[in-house]
């Protein structure tokens, strides 16, 4: 049963843009500064143009927002207001505070590297101090992470590992310690919630693919739908697989034996690779092939045992997250079978998150939880959306 799903398009702040090497459109940009000798703030709108609702992106469609209970040092600001009236601006903070991250897993997926960057310049910009620790995809290590950060004098600690059984813990630590916390993609109890809509990332690439098959005459007994499932993946990636195999019901008339799973611990792209090589071996007979997955490198892997097995031609992929070797791949290689990626526009995500973390720390008005920008981009939008990227995609 299709679920209600998520597009919460935000404002991107575009006062760094030149620092991060990318030219994204959007719509109104408020960039908020303010002078060395006066106390007043000076607010600027910036009209940007954006392509048209044709042009540009399929959009997923908008989810209530949930309600998450939140610690009591922070009760007086979070839930004040809702997610639609917070504007997230990058300015001046009104303190030199320490942010420090725990991250996924330092250094394994590119998708991570682009966030902890762009998170980092933006902390930076707003005239606090960044530190990373690497949660290592180890519930352990991110418990005693979360020690470390308050030991370090952290103002406020971010979140993101896949082990949501061990964040209740999470929270109880930094409540004792009276550190304000933030969760990123897993949720942790009482603490403000920044995240992707889990369910749209597996809902959403199938049903963009049923339109796909529908398009170019792919009659439903010759379809092969594969879902690439990272089993470490905790419960963000179960929700994805949820989401995946609902819109695969929805959108698909399929015998159990056109429906496939391909399971692996380690979602990376050699990993992924071998396995999908190991199925397209065992299926020479399967040319109409819809593929999606946990994340990116979960389906680049796919991508790169068609070209090798020399059947590009065989399948139609979406992939989810938006690191830009797909975007790469997309545009670069015409012929490729990646026709689209459902992007959260990792490179912009800092433009929300470190605002709303200081926020937090300043009392501001501010809402429980805040839901990433997600769209599907195929190859045509990429040069609207990157045109100082695309140079160097298509070399």
């Amino acid at each position: 049963m299709k679920k209600t799903i998520i597009s919460l398009i935000v404002g991107m702040i575009i006062a760094s843009m030149v620092l991060l090497g990318v030219g994204c459109k959007e719509p109104e940009i408020i960039v908020e500064t303010v002078t060395e000798t006066v106390t007043e703030t000076v607010t600027e709108t910036v009209e940007v143009e954006v392509p048209t609702e044709e042009e540009a992106i399929t959009e997923v469609e908008k989810e209530t927002e949930e309600e998450y209970e939140i610690v009591d040092f922070l009760s007086d600001t979070v839930g004040q207001i809702s997610r639609e009236e917070w504007q997230p601006v990058v300015r001046p903070a009104k303190e030199n505070y320490l942010i420090v991250f725990g991250t996924f897993a330092q250094g394994q997926w590119e998708i991570w590297n682009i966030i902890e960057q762009n998170m980092k310049e933006i902390t930076e910009i707003m005239g606090c101090e960044f530190v990373l620790l690497d949660n290592q995809l180890d519930p352990q290590v991110g418990i005693e992470n979360t020690r470390i950060a308050i030991d370090m004098g952290a103002d406020i600690y971010i979140n993101s590992q896949i082990h949501g059984e061990t964040n209740e813990e999470i929270s109880k630590i930094l409540e004792e310690a009276n550190v304000p916390g933030m969760a990123i993609d897993i949720y942790m109890p009482r603490m403000p919630y920044y995240h992707v809509n889990d369910y749209s990332g597996g809902y959403e690439p199938f049903k963009w693919l049923a339109n796909y098959a529908k398009e170019n005459n792919w009659a439903m007994e010759d379809i092969d739908v594969v879902w690439m499932d990272q089993e470490s993946g905790g419960s963000s990636d179960a929700t994805r697989e949820e989401g995946a195999f609902d819109a695969i019901e929805e959108y698909f008339t399929l015998s159990d034996d056109q429906i496939h799973l391909v399971q692996f611990d380690s979602g990376t792209v050699d990993v992924t690779q071998e396995k999908f090589r190991v199925w397209l071996t065992a299926n020479p007979d399967a040319h109409n092939i819809l593929i999606a997955g946990t994340h990116d490198a979960c389906v680049l892997g796919p991508v790169a045992a068609l070209k090798e097995l020399g059947r590009e031609s065989d399948a139609a992929i979406v992939s989810f997250g938006g690191d830009f070797a797909g975007l790469e791949e997309m545009v670069s290689n015409p012929d490729s079978p990646l026709k689209g990626v459902l992007t959260i526009f990792p490179e912009r995500r800092g433009y929300t998150v470190i605002p709303y973390a200081i926020d937090l720390l300043e009392g501001k008005p501010v809402p429980t939880n805040v839901v990433d920008t997600m769209a599907v981009l195929q190859a045509d939008d990429v040069a609207r959306f990157y045109p100082n990227m695309i140079d160097e995609w298509t070399k």
